[in-house]
């Protein structure tokens, strides 16, 4: 649990800086926009609605509620452990097919060809033929047939 914890911490971290990011581009979103009033590039008006905006995206978007915090930690916490479920049954999976093919050596099965018979299988027809074709004719090609 203490790696899930890390990374819902690392993942608040990277929160905050992007926060912290978008306050200070709002910042000097409004300092610009004076600046460009002061020289007359544009209206006050404009500068002052340029503010205004940049204060509002600021407070709706600079701080996380406490409520989204636990929300976003509670998320991550239930992706990770869903992604260890799926490692572990991939895990037990795995030893099964294992299994199946000491099973199928013992008796007397060449497990090299299972294995390519069912690599085979999982391709597309058209395209397992077209591979083929290709496979005979190199080998024609090279005298092997």
């Amino acid at each position: 649990m203490d790696h899930i914890q890390d990374a819902a911490d690392r993942a608040e971290q990277r929160a905050q800086r992007s926060r912290q990011r978008l306050t200070e581009g709002m910042e000097d979103v409004t300092e610009l926009s004076q600046e460009m009033a002061n020289a007359g590039l544009i209206s006050q008006e404009s500068a002052d609605e340029t503010a205004r905006i940049s204060k509002a995206v600021s407070e709706k978007f600079g701080q996380l509620p406490p409520s989204a915090q636990l929300k976003a930690n509670d998320q991550l916490k239930s992706i990770i452990e869903r992604i260890e479920r799926m490692e572990e049954e991939k895990k037990t999976i795995a030893d099964d097919i294992r299994d199946i093919y000491a099973e199928a050596k013992g008796n007397g099965f060449d497990v090299k060809a299972l294995r390519t018979i069912v690599r085979l299988r999982k391709q597309d027809a058209n395209k397992r033929a077209e591979e083929e074709t290709i496979l005979e004719t190199y080998m024609q090609a090279l005298g092997m047939i």
